[in-house]
């Protein structure tokens, strides 16, 4: 039920792509050498269970008797567990992940804002005064167009659908402030919403200072006061390792406007203090001549740390090479 409920609040998403695909021929459902033609693994054994939805989730389905999916292959890039925020840096092998049926095996890409319909089972559930969600992971300037039209006929071919663009800015790692503007709708068809409130998710890690909306929004506290309010927005700090929710009053589609959350940071949270742990096996602590392989863990808080230098001074005489 999780998983058709998910399905049913993606189709903004879905319908995009599959518009896109009338349009190029690429389908929404890809293999990772089509968006990663120069990763030398995309094309192998190491992607064959795996798949890309659209160019932001990578689906890595369980397709043995277990409750464990083995070897996990991400590309370059970050990517985000869609269920608990975990963040890893691609090129990167999974070697393990627990995968109850609960819990398909989902990662997002950094960078990605999502359309969605929140809070329902069915498109039947949609009304003229229901909202549009955003699901957006900052990290960079990134950008996605949501396709709508009526649903029911084949009017879009003479041009009746509408468009409109979402854009984010963010830093590419670490603090810094983050802005969701989205673009008055271009185009019209049917039944189409003059108005509709906004709910935005933003995957920080890391309490926003202020929001604003033209001007400061007001903070909530808790998520019963959020889901009462008109607007206004709640940091919480469980949720997939810190998301900001955002919600507004109707808004007309034919304006833009943008969401500014000041003081907060990209997707992965303001980076800890890094610590590097150095380890050898045992008996290669010392012996002249000897080969010896030294291993460096280098942890930052619950992410990744990335483009990290790593030097050792060792005795005079000592060669030292990067192991490969």
């Amino acid at each position: 039920r999780d998983y058709l409920k998910l399905k049913e609040s993606l189709l903004p998403y879905q319908y995009s792509y599959a518009h896109e695909a009338t349009k190029t021929g690429v389908g929404m459902v890809r293999p990772l050498v089509l968006e990663y033609p120069d990763d030398p693994k995309a094309s192998t054994e190491a992607a064959k269970y795996e798949f890309l939805s659209g160019e932001h989730f990578l689906v890595a389905p369980v397709y043995q008797d277990t409750t464990e999916r083995k070897d996990i292959y991400l590309p370059k890039g970050t990517w985000i567990d869609y269920w608990s925020g975990r963040t890893y840096q691609g090129p990167t092998t999974i070697d393990s992940y627990s995968a109850p049926l609960d819990t398909l095996p989902l990662f997002v890409k950094a960078g990605a804002a999502v359309p969605m319909w929140p809070g329902i089972r069915s498109y039947r559930d949609r009304t003229a005064d229901s909202p549009l969600a955003w699901d957006v992971y900052p990290q960079g300037n990134t950008s996605f167009t949501l396709y709508e039209d009526d649903g029911v006929t084949r009017q879009h071919r003479d041009g009746k659908y509408a468009t409109q663009r979402a854009d984010v800015r963010a830093p590419k790692h670490g603090a810094g402030d983050v802005s969701v503007t989205i673009n008055e709708s271009r185009g019209s068809f049917t039944g189409k919403q003059t108005s509709r409130p906004y709910e935005f998710t933003v995957h920080t890690g890391s309490e926003p200072r202020v929001v604003k909306l033209d001007r400061t929004l007001p903070a909530l506290t808790s998520k019963a006061a959020y889901d009462k309010a008109h607007q206004g927005w709640w940091y919480d700090r469980d949720d997939r390792g810190g998301v900001v929710h955002v919600k507004t009053a109707p808004l007309s589609t034919a304006k833009k406007f943008t969401v500014k959350l000041l003081g907060t940071s990209a997707v992965g949270g303001k980076k800890a203090s890094a610590a590097a742990a150095l380890t050898a096996p045992t008996g290669q602590e010392a012996g002249a001549g000897t080969p010896g392989t030294v291993q460096v863990d280098v942890t930052a808080g619950r992410s990744d740390l990335t483009d990290t230098t790593v030097s050792l001074q060792v005795p005079e005489g000592w060669q030292t090479a990067t192991a490969k």
